[in-house]
């Protein structure tokens, strides 16, 4: 799970939006309940205990 949150943050990092609607689609693609970091925290229920404070914190940090 680490692995993907680090692509997703190096994805993230290189994005460059020249518009109101590139912004509002990013914003949607990423930030939404249904998006790629919406599922990140979904998946979070299912990482081990002890590997919970690790993934936690690079989600929130993402």
């Amino acid at each position: 799970m680490l692995d993907k949150i680090k692509a997703l943050q190096k994805e993230i990092d290189n994005i460059v939006a020249s518009s109101k609607e590139e912004v509002e689609e990013l914003r949607i693609k990423y930030i939404s309940k249904k998006g790629l970091i919406g599922q990140l925290f979904n998946d979070f229920k299912t990482v081990p205990a002890e590997q919970k404070k690790e993934v936690g914190q690079a989600i929130n940090t993402l």
